[in-house]
């Protein structure tokens, strides 16, 4: 079902979208604290002019970037289902339990 969001939703909503967004920068403000945002490292990845209706006009949303840990020069190879049920079974069992909970 969809409806429009009311106030007693606010509860439910930030715990859905809390690992999303937690750690991350918010601004509510007209201007956007820029040199905080830099000296935290985030990189400006674009703005997406007249998209939010705020105070009576239209404002401008700026998606940023942060990157949270180095990306390495190769990435690992591949392994087997089997290989990783065998190497990692701790992780293996914890991916199963949450697909029991969530299913």
């Amino acid at each position: 079902m969809i409806r429009i969001a009311e106030r007693q939703d606010a509860a439910r909503i930030a715990e859905i979208y809390r690992p999303h967004v937690e750690g991350t920068a918010i601004s509510f403000e007209e201007d956007a604290p820029s040199a905080l945002l830099d000296e935290l490292g985030f990189t400006p990845l674009c703005r997406l002019s007249d998209t939010a209706f705020k105070l009576g006009r239209w404002q401008a949303i700026d998606w940023m970037e942060l990157t949270l840990r180095g990306i390495p020069a190769l990435p690992e190879e591949p392994i087997s289902f089997s290989e990783f049920a065998r190497a990692r079974p701790g992780r293996l069992a914890g991916i199963l339990g949450g697909a029991a909970r969530s299913g």
